[in-house]
């Protein structure tokens, strides 16, 4: 699994979308992240656990392709997203804090020290730019969650191609 490229879950915890009902099945999970279900994880089995409901994990699954692209370390990059199963860059127009931390969240990222590296500071993207205005509120958990104008038809160059840095410690 390549974790810059959005090629697997980000795991949320303390009951992100709410605590459950009904028996808790597993606790201690120990996956690889080859495992084709989770019954190939290590775990003590099937309802022996110890939790409550304020343990519970959520996880958001592969929805939006995204990455970072050129960095010297994984959680650093020029932000790519896949639209019609093509890359494209994501401009720097009125790109904040915000959208920099959701895109950091989305990859499984907790930026602490939020970084927004414009004007192309990880090069200059060989794809189209696909993304433009982007408005987050920083509260969201997916790149589609929240506004943008310009998918796929920008005015913007891979001169304003936008990086972040999300710092190296993941969520």
């Amino acid at each position: 699994m390549k974790i810059n490229d959005f090629r697997h879950p980000v795991i949320q915890s303390a009951a992100s979308f709410g605590k459950g009902t009904g028996q808790i099945w597993a606790d201690d999970l120990d996956c690889t992240g080859e495992e084709h279900d989770i019954s190939g994880c290590t775990f003590p089995g099937w309802g022996n656990n110890d939790c409550t409901y304020q343990e519970d994990v959520s996880v958001i699954c592969d929805v939006v392709d995204i990455r970072l692209v050129n960095g010297t370390f994984v959680g650093e990059g020029r932000v790519e997203v896949k639209y019609n199963g093509k890359w494209g860059t994501v401009c720097d127009d009125n790109f904040g804090v915000n959208d920099e931390a959701v895109v950091c969240k989305m990859l499984g990222f907790h930026s602490s020290n939020p970084t927004i590296q414009s004007k192309a500071h990880f090069g200059k993207g060989l794809c189209e730019v696909s993304i433009t205005n982007l408005g987050c509120k920083g509260n969201e958990l997916e790149i589609n969650q929240f506004n943008y104008t310009g998918l796929g038809h920008t005015i913007c160059d891979h001169s304003q191609d936008v990086g972040v840095s999300c710092g190296k410690y993941w969520i």
